[in-house]
Protein backbone atom coordinates (compact mmCIF):
# COMPACT_ATOMS: atom_id res chain seq x y z
CA UNK A 1 0.00 0.00 0.00
CA UNK A 2 1.42 3.28 -1.25
CA UNK A 3 1.30 5.55 2.56
CA UNK A 4 -0.97 8.22 3.43
CA UNK A 5 1.91 10.71 3.70
CA UNK A 6 3.86 9.65 0.51
CA UNK A 7 0.52 10.20 -1.21
CA UNK A 8 -0.34 13.55 0.21
CA UNK A 9 2.96 15.10 -0.66
CA UNK A 10 3.17 13.35 -3.82
CA UNK A 11 -0.36 14.10 -5.29
CA UNK A 12 -3.39 15.49 -3.01
CA UNK A 13 -1.53 18.33 -1.58
CA UNK A 14 -1.11 20.24 -5.00
CA UNK A 15 -4.37 18.84 -6.45
CA UNK A 16 -6.58 20.24 -3.50
CA UNK A 17 -5.60 23.55 -3.04
CA UNK A 18 -7.51 26.16 -4.78
CA UNK A 19 -10.59 23.11 -4.55
CA UNK A 20 -13.95 24.57 -3.70
CA UNK A 21 -14.41 23.06 -0.07
CA UNK A 22 -17.36 20.42 -1.50
CA UNK A 23 -14.68 19.20 -3.92
CA UNK A 24 -11.82 18.80 -1.23
CA UNK A 25 -14.59 16.72 0.61
CA UNK A 26 -15.43 14.56 -1.83
CA UNK A 27 -11.40 13.54 -2.90
CA UNK A 28 -10.38 13.15 0.32
CA UNK A 29 -13.34 11.25 1.85
CA UNK A 30 -12.44 8.84 -1.46
CA UNK A 31 -8.82 8.14 -0.67
CA UNK A 32 -9.24 5.84 1.63
CA UNK A 33 -12.98 3.63 2.50
CA UNK A 34 -12.45 4.16 6.24
CA UNK A 35 -12.37 7.89 7.10
CA UNK A 36 -13.97 9.80 9.89
CA UNK A 37 -14.54 13.82 9.05
CA UNK A 38 -13.86 14.88 12.60
CA UNK A 39 -14.51 18.67 12.03
CA UNK A 40 -15.63 20.69 9.49
CA UNK A 41 -16.76 23.91 9.58
CA UNK A 42 -16.40 27.22 7.72
CA UNK A 43 -13.16 27.20 8.47
CA UNK A 44 -11.66 24.03 8.70
CA UNK A 45 -12.17 20.46 7.77
CA UNK A 46 -10.29 17.08 9.56
CA UNK A 47 -10.58 13.82 7.91
CA UNK A 48 -8.66 11.05 10.00
CA UNK A 49 -7.98 7.72 8.04
CA UNK A 50 -8.51 4.42 10.23
CA UNK A 51 -8.06 0.86 8.86
CA UNK A 52 -10.69 -0.81 8.19
CA UNK A 53 -12.69 -3.84 9.18
CA UNK A 54 -15.50 -6.20 7.92
CA UNK A 55 -18.84 -5.98 10.32
CA UNK A 56 -21.19 -7.94 8.37
CA UNK A 57 -21.20 -7.16 4.42
CA UNK A 58 -19.64 -3.29 5.54
CA UNK A 59 -15.98 -2.09 5.87
CA UNK A 60 -16.16 0.58 9.22
CA UNK A 61 -13.10 2.13 10.71
CA UNK A 62 -11.01 0.49 13.01
CA UNK A 63 -10.79 2.99 15.76
CA UNK A 64 -7.94 1.74 17.38
CA UNK A 65 -6.18 1.58 14.09
CA UNK A 66 -5.29 5.04 13.24
CA UNK A 67 -3.53 6.00 10.27
CA UNK A 68 -3.35 9.16 10.04
CA UNK A 69 -5.47 12.58 9.51
CA UNK A 70 -5.32 15.47 6.34
CA UNK A 71 -6.58 18.95 7.66
CA UNK A 72 -7.47 21.86 5.94
CA UNK A 73 -7.80 25.65 6.06
CA UNK A 74 -10.48 26.75 4.17
CA UNK A 75 -10.76 30.33 3.42
CA UNK A 76 -13.86 31.97 1.36
CA UNK A 77 -14.68 28.65 0.98
CA UNK A 78 -11.84 27.19 -1.00
CA UNK A 79 -8.83 25.44 0.51
CA UNK A 80 -5.94 27.51 1.36
CA UNK A 81 -3.79 25.00 3.53
CA UNK A 82 -3.21 21.42 4.15
CA UNK A 83 -1.66 19.48 6.07
CA UNK A 84 -1.36 15.62 7.43
CA UNK A 85 -0.13 13.82 10.49
CA UNK A 86 0.54 10.42 10.65
CA UNK A 87 1.09 7.15 12.98
CA UNK A 88 4.09 6.45 14.23
CA UNK A 89 4.08 3.22 12.17
CA UNK A 90 3.31 5.34 9.45
CA UNK A 91 6.54 7.47 9.28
Amino acid sequence: MFPLKNYYEACIKREIYGMRKEDAMKRLTNILACHVVTKDTAESVHVRYFSCKLDGVEMVPNMDRWIGTIALRIEGGFVRESAISVSDKQK
